[in-house]
């Protein structure tokens, strides 16, 4: 991985919730469109579907691997059931034994 790139959550056991991904400015990265890839939320380098990304400033990404998100490369929720009120659907995107 490169070092523009840093993981701020470890990949769960748990592939359905998404990884949360701190980028730097000048970090290259290519992300999954269509679901399809066996790394999500990352995408192999020759497919075209891919969407090429370059870092302009520091951020944090949230992104899809469960493949089932309608904004793909990013998560929106849909790993989990729908949920009323603001807290509630915060809490979709955390692993119930989490705590958080």
């Amino acid at each position: 991985m490169d070092k523009s790139v840093v993981p701020v959550v470890a990949r769960l056991a748990d592939p359905r919730l998404p990884e949360v991904r701190q980028v730097l400015p000048g970090a290259t990265l290519h992300l999954c469109t269509c679901a399809r890839s066996g790394q999500l939320p990352d995408c192999p380098t020759d497919c075209p579907q891919g969407l090429h990304l370059t870092i302009t400033r520091a951020q944090h990404l949230l992104l899809c691997r469960c493949g089932k998100s309608r904004r793909l490369p990013y998560c929106d929720g849909s790993h989990q059931a729908s949920a009323r009120g603001l807290q509630a659907q915060r809490l979709r995107f955390f692993a119930a034994t989490s705590g958080l």
